[in-house]
């Protein structure tokens, strides 16, 4: 990081009259973290060069970050004047203006953001424009055809508000439950990309890596990870993110050797022993993935995940007793997680004791009401009890979901035939 920035660094002090030297001395300030310094730099070049859009851009996004709208403002006022054309300055001045409650002019932003071809982020910011105004049945007809294109969870949630203000409440809680994860939306937008190439030093390079891997982008994060990687050989959590790469683009002997690296190195550190438990189930080397799950659980014993892959991996092997006994600890440490409830339920079926049964699929349902196989399973469950009324309505809510059409019809007509037996 610092041979980067000394290098830019001089490179501005050479050129004292350019402000692209000086600009882009602020990105690298800014990919590394400082941003105040970044500011100064971008000011300095668009005093030096007036009529270049991305120095003032660049200014109001570090601004915005700061909770300085008003700055931020009216320096993407002023870089919209050297470049009306650029839809994601539009699309961030209308989010920035519905943060101040200037909804008018918020509304004249998406508007102008969707003409230049922002697509469904300019959607997005229309539809709160509706839902700020107390319109939810004009943002209701631009989120329902975009929550069928556009799977995100602000999408959901957004639809979910609309539901509910025009009191469609069912409907209201499934869209609800897909937007529960805080992801943001975002969009491409080159003038932002540039600082990427600026980005140096370990924490940076990690993050940036990060990021990638969480956004599915294994490919690229590899390159970065590995050259990491010879520098820091001996960094834990730098070989479980490469392990995590090698998994994701389908090299599980390298991701396997990563892991076994890394946990001889940090013993203490979970992820590892989770990881590893994975590797080897893929495998299918049961034993081994069932005893890193138990090291998991003995360094981080109230860790829910590692209790739930220990439960499924246990009724995989047919222990369902002893797999109960762990997706119950894991529900104790964290009720969060829908799959815990259901698993429960499969083993409470598989058993034979179908009232328990589907109390255990209700407790999925109550925590992710779009979750359609555990309605269908319910329904299974009642058919058994022989309440075939109680069956219909649960896969009547399968069936709306979409989901599992397949799984659904073929419990609807096991169900047609218990039912016409008679027994």
């Amino acid at each position: 990081m610092v041979a980067v920035l000394r290098d830019h660094i001089e490179a501005a002090q050479a050129n004292p009259d350019s402000g692209r030297h000086r600009g882009t001395l602020g990105l690298a300030y800014e990919a590394n973290g400082y941003d105040a310094a970044a500011l100064d730099s971008y000011a300095q070049a668009e005093a030096l060069d007036g009529s270049a859009f991305e120095w003032p851009y660049l200014q109001a996004i570090l601004l915005q970050q700061q909770a300085r709208f008003d700055e931020a403002l009216e320096r993407m006022d002023r870089a919209l004047e050297i470049d009306p054309d650029y839809a994601p300055a539009w699309l961030w001045r209308g989010f920035w203006l519905l943060d101040v409650d200037r909804i008018d002019e918020a509304k004249t932003s998406f508007s102008k953001a969707g003409d230049l071809g922002a697509g469904a982020p300019a959607v997005v910011g229309r539809s709160r424009v509706h839902l700020r105004r107390g319109d939810a049945g004009a943002a209701l007809e631009l989120l329902d055809p975009l929550s069928e294109k556009l799977d995100h969870p602000l999408v959901f949630r957004l639809l979910g508000r609309a539901l509910r203000d025009i009191g469609r409440l069912d409907e209201a809680r499934l869209a609800l439950s897909k937007g529960r994860e805080a992801r943001q939306l975002t969009w491409e937008d080159p003038v932002l990309d540039r600082r990427t190439a600026f980005i140096a030093g370990f924490g940076g390079r990690m993050l940036q890596a990060e990021s990638l891997v969480a956004s599915g982008e294994a490919a690229e994060a590899l390159p970065i990870l590995e050259e990491l990687g010879a520098d820091f050989p001996e960094h834990a959590t730098l070989l479980n993110l490469l392990a995590v790469a090698y998994s994701q683009t389908g090299d599980a002997e390298k991701s396997l050797a990563a892991l076994e690296r890394a946990v001889g190195i940090a013993p203490e550190y979970y992820p590892l022993h989770l990881n590893l438990a994975g590797a080897y189930d893929d495998l299918g080397d049961t034993e081994k993935a069932l005893d890193f799950l138990e090291r998991a659980i003995e360094v981080h014993p109230t860790f829910s995940v590692a209790h739930e892959r220990k439960g499924v991996v246990l009724m995989r092997m047919g222990r369902y007793e002893e797999a109960l006994a762990a997706l119950d600890t894991a529900a104790r440490h964290d009720a969060r997680d829908p799959e815990v409830f259901y698993f429960a339920g499969v083993i409470e079926s598989n058993f034979g004791r179908w009232q328990p049964a589907i109390e255990r699929f209700q407790q999925a349902i109550e925590v992710d009401p779009a979750f359609a196989k555990a309605y269908i399973h319910m329904a299974r469950s009642y058919g058994e009890l022989r309440r075939f009324d109680d069956a219909r309505d649960a896969l009547a809510k399968a069936d709306a979901l979409g989901t599992e059409a397949q799984d659904a019809r073929s419990a609807r007509a096991w169900l047609d035939r218990l039912e016409a037996s008679g027994l």
